[in-house]
């Protein structure tokens, strides 16, 4: 990973931004401009898309980047960052396009569905998380533990969830504390370093935003 990129990321999460937004290319209903126009008008310094990928991609990542190049020049007192989130295949593998990896530089790790068997959603992830492949990105897990809250085994193997984001941290992966879920027990949120949380807001709209300060308060 390229040192100078990785602490510019570091510096963008000291201020004012919002991290892990979903746009209208694929379950969002607003789009990359609508989002950098609320960033202005509320002053923030970065805000971060997330989209979803897949090794069947639905649509055109190449527009996708194209609305950011000209969010950015509409916008150029916003650090705009493109990322994606790619899930977990059994086995540790990522549900990603090989012809989109040279395009980003963050991948976030996600887990949707996966099979109930808890030993290997534990070695898949541990797998995920040394695998040098990846090491050249920006690594975020997000929400994680959300598999395992709707599979309803989030309370009986938070053990698991403390070993896998132990391994996280040592392979230099930021951690999404997800307002959206508040998935992570408190005790597991002071063991993680400040420098590796990093607050997720997981919205699709603008309006999302706005609803999920009223219960959370804001984060930026």
């Amino acid at each position: 990973m390229e040192v100078e990129l990785l602490e510019k990321f570091k510096s963008m999460m000291k201020n004012r931004y919002i991290f892990h937004l979903h746009t209208v290319y694929t379950d969002g209903s607003s789009s990359v401009e609508d989002y950098c126009r609320w960033a202005s008008n509320n002053k923030l310094d970065g805000i971060v898309f997330v989209e979803h990928t897949s090794r069947k991609l639905s649509y055109d990542f190449s527009s996708f980047l194209r609305d950011i190049e000209i969010a950015k020049r509409k916008f150029p007192l916003i650090d705009i960052w493109i990322g994606v989130e790619a899930k977990i295949i059994p086995g540790g593998q990522l549900d990603i396009p090989d012809n989109i990896l040279s395009r980003i530089k963050l991948i976030c790790f996600a887990c949707h569905s996966f099979p109930d068997d808890i030993e290997l959603y534990h070695t898949s992830f541990k797998m995920l998380f040394t695998d040098k492949r990846w090491k050249e990105y920006i690594r975020c897990w997000v929400h994680p533990g959300r598999f395992l809250k709707h599979r309803g085994f989030l309370d009986k193997y938070l053990n698991i969830l403390e070993d896998l984001i132990e391994v996280a941290i040592n392979e230099e992966i930021f951690i999404e504390n997800n307002l959206r879920d508040q998935l992570l027990p408190h005790r597991i949120v002071i063991k993680i370093p400040p420098s590796k949380l990093i607050t997720g807001y997981d919205v699709h709209s603008v309006e999302a935003i706005g609803e999920l300060e009223k219960v959370v308060g804001r984060q930026y």
